[in-house]
């Protein structure tokens, strides 16, 4: 999981290394440009949401661990 986020970063440092550098000027680059930076912020999208989700289902059930049984007794 942290390797794939790592990975992820690793690809949008490289977009943004792309973008920053002066590119040919013509539309099919352009095009190409735009498709790339789209799959990329989708792809940190899903990543967010994924990581967010982890992390609220670890919450839950470490809280559920800790009070279920108090809660019982």
């Amino acid at each position: 999981m942290v390797v794939v986020v790592m990975m992820m970063m690793m690809m949008m440092m490289m977009m943004m290394m792309k973008i920053i550098t002066p590119t040919t000027t013509t539309v099919a680059s352009a095009a190409a440009e735009a498709a790339a930076v789209a799959a990329a912020a989708v792809v940190v999208v899903v990543v967010v949401v994924v990581v967010v989700v982890v992390v609220v289902v670890v919450v839950v059930m470490i809280i559920d661990i800790y009070i279920a049984p108090s809660k019982e007794q």
